[in-house]
């Protein structure tokens, strides 16, 4: 048996690409001589170092996208030199020594909100989390406290980032995508329903005071000339 399915964090159901996530991570917050195995850096970590194809993803657009990776292991006072021995303890099957606290606040923050938007993009509740939506909270969801740390100090762009994201889960997980349209709104084409959707044509129908008009005209001259004429709520929303 393996660590990352032997270790259980905190109730977290996890598939084994996730569980090794969190087997990597643990054995960073040993390490870094950490108070706990899994905090809000050494779970970004792993995900920086494991081989799922969400992880795999985000390593590759580290350095086109300006990421300092030098910065995040920094926080944790660890260093490249420490991937392959830690990478070989997982694979053996070796389990990160325990601390007494497993999880720190921020990282079972992380993985609460994993479960939540996970729900949301049609995850039934016994099903098991992905690191892709843990991915998705660091991008989409991330808590507030480390948003300084996260966008700036260690170079996660959030636009850049969230447009990359989205593209990645439409091209890899396309059977999916369509019900991540709640989180990705605005950042990928999400294929919406019709019938949330108003056309300049349906629109035309209505009459409406000169503050409304004024309203869809400013939202209009906002939305892209290559692109119909749609109206929906979350735009009306995002302008407004």
């Amino acid at each position: 048996m393996s660590a990352a399915s032997s270790v259980q964090f905190e109730g977290i159901q996890a598939d084994p690409e996730l569980q090794k996530v969190l087997a990597i991570a643990s054995h960073v917050g040993v390490a870094g001589n950490g108070e706990v195995n899994v905090s809000y850096t050494s779970l970004l970590i792993a995900l920086l170092w494991s081989d799922d194809p969400t992880s795999k993803w985000i390593q590759s657009q580290l350095d086109e996208l300006g990421v300092r990776k030098t910065a995040i292991y920094a926080a944790r006072k660890i260093d490249e030199s420490q991937r392959e021995p830690i990478l070989k303890k997982v694979l053996s099957g070796e389990i990160a020594r325990l601390r007494t606290d497993q999880t720190s606040i921020s990282a079972r923050t992380v993985l609460s909100e994993a479960r939540s938007l996970a729900n949301e993009v049609g995850l039934a509740g016994t099903d098991l989390l992905g690191s892709r939506h843990v991915a998705g909270v660091y991008f989409f969801r991330n808590p507030p406290g480390h948003n300084t740390q996260f966008h700036v100090e260690w170079g996660f762009d959030k636009e850049t980032w969230r447009h990359a994201f989205s593209e990645f889960i439409a091209t890899t997980y396309a059977q999916e995508a369509p019900n991540w349209s709640q989180v990705l709104t605005g950042y990928i084409a999400t294929g919406e329903p019709e019938s949330q959707q108003l056309s300049g044509t349906v629109l035309g129908g209505f009459v409406f005071d000169a503050e409304a008009l004024g309203v869809l005209r400013a939202l209009e001259s906002a939305m892209p000339r290559k692109t119909p004429s749609l109206f929906n709520s979350e735009g009306c929303w995002k302008r407004y």
